[in-house]
């Protein structure tokens, strides 16, 4: 069996916080999967009442809140706006980037319903992935669920220099992000999606074979390139020839795809 990293879920209601580069100054302790921007810092607040940032001041006041919520702090470190997304069951793996506009991507996995703000999206069975861009004052731009009654985990996303969106995770079962439905193999199989900047299809892609494989990251480089990583067992093809996992647990890989 494929070993996976440990990984932070959240109970309940996804939280996501935007905290401008000013405020910086005043966080003792800025989580390490914190996305920087020219202009702000965004990164997730995961847990009922877990610390996310330690400091003084209005950054101090993100440590104490005990109820997930979509918030944005402003340079002088006050709150500008706050909503919560999910309900009681599982939203977990919550990821987020910023274009070059300042908009903001949010994605993750989701059991229950949530509502980002395009109206209440309902899991089909098990974890589906879930995605959604606001502008920089949380209004709801798009929103989208993938997925069927088995597990598919929303891991990891990016914005390519056109502002067109990169979606990797992994699947169990199957999900159509717009240009077909993409089958799990067996196991856990790996997925990369590109999606224009209204959430329309671009491409989507499937990799595995009947062991796990999984996805740990995604990003775009200046041409428009995704590149991705992560980790699988048993056999892998992304394109460039069959790789054979000689770990008994699991190998990486990184792989680059033409934009």
């Amino acid at each position: 069996m494929i070993h996976r990293p440990t990984r932070r879920h959240v109970t309940g209601r996804v939280a996501l916080a935007v905290v401008s580069i000013a405020a910086v100054a005043l966080l003792a302790d800025v989580p390490a999967d914190a996305v920087a921007t020219p202009d702000w810092i965004v990164t997730t607040i995961a847990g009922q009442g877990t610390e996310a940032f330690s400091g003084d001041g209005g950054a101090a006041a993100l440590a104490e809140i005990n109820e997930p919520r979509d918030s944005a702090v402003a340079p002088d470190g006050s709150l500008v706006w706050e909503r919560t997304i999910g309900d009681a069951k599982l939203q977990q793996n919550a990821v987020v980037a910023v274009d070059s506009t300042g908009n903001i991507l949010v994605a993750g996995s989701f059991y229950g319903t949530v509502d980002l703000g395009g109206g209440p999206m309902v899991s089909a069975g098990e974890a589906d992935v879930f995605i959604a861009e606001m502008d920089p004052n949380g209004a709801h731009l798009w929103s989208k669920r993938f997925g069927d009654s088995a597990n598919q985990l929303g891991v990891s996303i990016a914005f390519d220099p056109q502002n067109n969106v990169v979606l990797a995770g992994s699947l169990v079962g199957a999900a159509d992000f717009g240009g077909g439905p993409l089958a799990s193999a067996g196991g856990s199989d790996v997925f990369v999606a590109k999606l224009d900047s209204k959430g329309d299809h671009l491409w989507s892609k499937r990799f595995g074979d009947a062991a796990d494989q999984e996805v740990t990251g995604v990003t775009s480089d200046a041409t428009g390139a995704v590149i991705l990583g992560g980790y699988f067992a048993g056999s892998l093809d992304l394109g460039g020839g069959t790789m054979t996992a000689k770990s008994s647990m699991s190998d990486g890989f990184v792989a680059k795809f033409s934009p």
